[in-house]
């Protein structure tokens, strides 16, 4: 790391530092993830701290050394993948939020376009800290933490939304927030109907919501392509009293 007076260079070796990576389908290389906080003070978290988002694609090499024999054959391609895509906002509708307060409500999309004759589902959502996973959303798209993470509703075929009061997970500032997207055939020209049960179970007490900053991320995947769709948030605590 080299520090000067207005500006910070950082060096990461991403094996040394096991930064994690995934394959991408479309296009084809690899994804590769990490944060970085900058904080102003060694003890405590202030308004000043900043969180940087540090996502890198390496595109695989294409061989351009071709060889074609005869007449050459019109080249078929799939249908046009679907563009999806994941946001925190203030409100439906409203800009994407940064700073925000534990207990503060969110609202968080999943949307997809270009795609005819499909729906959107959202299951098997969760909370990653550290090489701890809680499970908020289960196979069929239904929550199980209802306290913290509320059913989804379905807008339209192609949009899911949710809003969230801001928490946190003990001992851990940095979550991840993982989900599958699957984009399912309508049946009748009618997207099949997602039914949860009302009964909640108790919460375990690894998931109370306390009064520990964390940033949300999202991992999505859908049969059409694999990609990353991540928005992330700098928590700070407002309140003097800690859970």
């Amino acid at each position: 790391m080299l520090v000067t007076n207005n500006q910070i260079e950082v060096l990461v070796p991403h094996e040394e530092c096991a930064v994690p990576r995934r394959r991408s389908l479309h296009p084809s290389g690899i994804i590769l993830d990490t944060s970085l906080v900058v904080s102003f003070h060694p003890q405590f978290t202030t308004s000043d701290d900043r969180l940087f988002h540090f996502h890198c694609f390496h595109q695989k090499k294409k061989n351009s050394k071709n060889l074609e024999i005869g007449t050459p054959t019109k080249d078929e391609k799939d249908p046009s993948k679907p563009t999806c895509a994941y946001s925190i906002l203030r409100f439906p509708g409203g800009p994407s939020v940064g700073l925000v307060s534990l207990g503060q409500t969110v609202y968080h999309q999943w949307k997809c376009e270009q795609f005819q004759n499909s729906c959107l589902h959202v299951r098997n959502c969760a909370l990653v800290a550290g090489t701890v996973r809680y499970i908020l959303i289960d196979e069929q798209g239904c929550s199980k933490e209802p306290q913290l993470l509320p059913d989804l509703s379905y807008l339209n075929p192609n949009e899911v939304g949710v809003n969230v009061t801001v928490f946190g997970v003990v001992d851990s500032s940095i979550v991840h927030f993982e989900c599958e997207l699957l984009l399912q055939p309508k049946q009748n020209d009618i997207c099949p109907t997602r039914q949860c049960s009302n009964q909640t179970e108790q919460p375990d007490e690894s998931t109370e919501a306390n009064r520990y900053r964390l940033i949300f991320r999202i991992h999505s995947f859908s049969d059409y392509q694999i990609s990353n769709f991540d928005e992330s948030l700098f928590i700070i605590d407002s309140s003097q009293n800690i859970l």
